[in-house]
């Protein structure tokens, strides 16, 4: 997980635009810690008023006597429309989609895996200030495909739907 993370980042980072001033920007989410999942997001400004956005995360949660644990890659298009900011500063739409490999334990020996993709759409505004720190909110919808987990030959799908898409993330921009 570790190589495909630092293959995303230096991807992200090699990608030519036009000179801005801090059209980078690496952000982490807080929020996300909380509940068991470590979130990694690396935003490039592509033109004046759009930037690409990768996102790499780790989970790690146990919920009662049941552990999930996974990764997921991801991108969103970040569509930026302030009239006086240019991209990645000001209220943006973001599609984006996702992938999510799960793994499923309980204490009585069970174990699944599954494979989860996303689709979503948020509305959001990032500011970032003189000192290169930023802050990102945002929301909006997910519909979550194929969320199926596979536990002795079962199928669950939990993971399955639409569900809200919420995100704060604070980082630095340069």
């Amino acid at each position: 997980m570790k190589k495909i993370l630092l293959v995303l980042v230096l991807g992200a980072i090699m990608l030519n635009v036009n000179a801005q001033d801090r059209v980078n920007v690496i952000k982490v989410n807080p929020l996300g810690l909380l509940f068991g999942s470590a979130n990694l997001s690396y935003e490039k400004a592509l033109t004046t008023k759009s930037a690409l956005q990768i996102n790499a995360s780790i989970t790690s949660l146990s919920v009662m006597s049941t552990k999930y644990s996974g990764f997921g890659i991801g991108a969103d298009y970040k569509l930026y429309w302030s009239a006086s900011k240019d991209a990645p500063r000001g209220m943006y739409f973001a599609p984006g989609l996702s992938f999510s490999s799960i793994t499923v334990k309980n204490d009585m020996g069970d174990k699944g895996t599954g494979s989860i993709f996303a689709l979503k759409g948020v509305i959001g505004h990032q500011w970032i200030w003189n000192s290169g720190f930023s802050l990102d909110l945002n929301g909006g919808i997910a519909y979550y495909l194929n969320g199926d987990i596979n536990i002795n030959g079962d199928s669950y799908s939990k993971f399955s739907g639409i569900m809200p898409a919420l995100g704060l993330s604070l980082g630095y921009a340069w």
